[in-house]
């Protein structure tokens, strides 16, 4: 055999010998990446295995949650309304069209509000969930960004009362405030707004409103004592001698108390009267020693 002839077996043999050496390498490979690919799919199906698990785990526990508060599915679903809402409004200006559609869809959030029971009475809060407050407060900006007040809701008196009192709850005394004066338009002398605008007044340190709503109080129970009390203690605040008119009711009804007299005494002083004002200042040291 030639040299060339050599050569080229040679040549062909050590070819021949490194396809295969690759392709045994190839399948060492291939066999030890569907290995790999066997694991990664146990590990992949294990953790679709938890995930589901743990996903009808927390359906199961909503759905428990939905059945022990019934009121947060529509929750969930007026917030859902905001959130396309103010998705709206971001995208299309001030139109009517818009305002006409807000002015429908927030009304359908004010039928939420409305299933709240109770009297609206803030003297009397109903409790109310966080979930509620929150979306409670996501309505109330959405109406001021709208411009729409409690009049353009077209509220009962007690629908007023009670979406003032969420508001209250939701810490909004604005809104609140706006709701129960528009419930005393609405139906004038009722207690229970009487008293909720004495609460939002005596927090805000409106004297004279905290004076209108009493006065208004007493004018439906002009013999409450707690009523006359506050009454009294205000207007001998303010300097007004028609408080005496309120401590004479108290001694009447024979419920007088050493503030009480201290407060005839204080009048006293101040209309120049001594003798009067040292007999009240030694009948409330007589009935409160200390």
């Amino acid at each position: 055999m030639d040299p060339v002839s050599i050569g080229l077996t040679l040549f062909f043999a050590a070819a021949t010998s490194a396809v295969i050496w690759w392709l045994v390498q190839a399948e060492v490979g291939l066999r030890r990446l569907r290995e790999d690919l066997e694991t990664a799919h146990a590990e992949t199906s294990h953790v679709l295995a938890s995930l589901n698990a743990r996903t009808e785990e927390l359906a199961e526990s909503a759905l428990a949650l939905q059945r022990a508060h019934p009121g947060m599915a529509g929750i969930i679903d007026a917030h859902r309304t905001i959130d396309r809402l103010q998705s709206t409004l971001a995208g299309a200006g001030e139109s009517d069209e818009v305002r006409m559609a807000a002015g429908s869809t927030l009304s359908a959030v004010k039928g939420l509000l409305a299933t709240r029971t109770g009297e609206g009475d803030l003297e009397h809060t109903t409790p109310a969930d966080p979930g509620l407050l929150k979306l409670v407060t996501r309505v109330l900006q959405t109406l001021d960004q709208l411009e729409i007040s409690i009049d353009d809701l077209t509220l009962t008196e007690i629908g007023a009362r009670r979406l003032g009192e969420i508001a209250f709850l939701a810490g909004d005394r604005g809104w609140a405030n706006a709701c129960y004066l528009a419930a005393a338009e609405i139906a004038p002398g009722q207690p229970a707004t009487l008293r909720s605008l004495c609460r939002l007044s005596r927090e805000s340190g409106d004297e004279e409103k905290l004076r209108e709503h009493l006065e208004g109080l007493l004018n439906i129970t002009p013999d409450e004592p707690e009523i006359l009390r506050e009454h009294a203690r205000l207007l001998t605040k303010m300097g007004d001698a028609a408080a005496e008119v309120d401590l004479r009711r108290l001694e009447a009804m024979g419920i007088e108390t050493a503030e009480d007299k201290s407060m005839m005494a204080s009048l006293a002083a101040r209309a120049g009267n001594t003798d009067a004002a040292l007999q009240s200042i030694e009948a409330a040291l007589a009935s409160n020693p200390t």
